[in-house]
């Protein structure tokens, strides 16, 4: 309905020239912001998910938990068979939780360093290589008998990148305490559903990206359009130039509404964005006239 309603044009069908999985991307990365409910209801049943692991003496979690996993981690608890609706759907809303929930190091002996998820480095969450480690040591086994990081032995097995993070976990009184979990993408640690959101369109829709280079570079170029002050339906016009959905006779002949896709005015090249834009001799006459040449 809300496609229908972006690209329409009074009252009357019009083409959809982007995806909606598309629009739903967020603005720096080339969309419209639009919202994702596949994400966002997956955010929220993650919700009940979360309640689950905080409120592991409620009725509700003693119910599921005879039923379901009697014996097991609700992290670790399987669909098993003749599984209810609601089951289901928190299982399906557990991968949300997954994604974000890692280790708080206190006293390291819960907390295998190659198996599970400690390091504050999204979204694995585990050390890039062993280097010799044991597969089952424990966080406890790198501490020192007072509480802080053996640096020689975490220079010996583990790489600069994750040796540099791993220094940046805070030890002191926790050390003396027993490890617990926290969600890490929220400042005050605790899930919401705005917090995992983000994170619940990435794994709806995997073109989505996970950060990188490329990306930080791709959401500058898009930042860098969405705040310059001019009017919106400028910036609308760049925005849709730059994904190539301009009615053109180019993209208007491969969605089959016209036969040819030679320029009308020219009438010798094909009418795509930059020849529509910048190249054509009508656009350089009008770029001569602004005021930017």
């Amino acid at each position: 309905m809300i496609a229908r309603y972006w690209w329409g044009k009074s009252g009357r069908k019009g083409i959809h020239w982007l995806g909606w999985r598309k629009l739903c991307k967020p603005k720096c990365l080339g969309g419209l912001g639009f919202k994702n409910f596949e994400a966002f209801n997956k955010a929220m049943v993650a919700k009940q998910a979360w309640r689950i692991l905080e409120k592991p003496t409620s009725l509700v979690v003693k119910i599921l938990k005879a039923r379901y996993f009697p014996h097991d981690d609700f992290m670790q608890a399987s669909l098993g068979s003749s599984s209810s609706m609601i089951w289901k759907s928190i299982l399906w809303g557990r991968e949300v939780i997954e994604d974000g929930l890692i280790w708080r190091v206190g006293n390291g002996a819960s907390i295998r360093v190659f198996q599970d998820r400690w390091i504050p480095k999204p979204f694995t969450f585990k050390p890039l290589t062993d280097r010799g480690l044991d597969w089952n040591t424990t966080i406890s086994d790198l501490l020192t008998a007072s509480g802080s990081w053996n640096l020689p032995l975490l220079e010996q097995h583990f790489s600069l990148e994750d040796r540099d993070i791993i220094f940046g976990i805070a030890l002191g009184l926790v050390s003396q305490l027993g490890d617990s979990k926290f969600w890490f993408f929220s400042k005050n640690r605790k899930y919401s559903v705005n917090t995992r959101y983000r994170v619940a369109v990435r794994q709806c829709d995997e073109d989505f990206g996970v950060g990188g280079s490329n990306q930080s570079a791709q959401e500058g170029f898009w930042m860098r359009i969405w705040k310059l002050a001019v009017p919106n339906k400028i910036k609308m016009l760049i925005w849709r130039a730059c994904t190539d959905i301009l009615p053109t006779t180019v993209n208007l002949s491969k969605r089959r509404v016209l036969t040819s896709h030679v320029c009308s005015r020219c009438g010798k090249y094909p009418e795509d964005a930059y020849h529509a834009l910048w190249s054509s001799k009508m656009s350089q006459i009008f770029w001569k006239c602004t005021y930017f040449i």
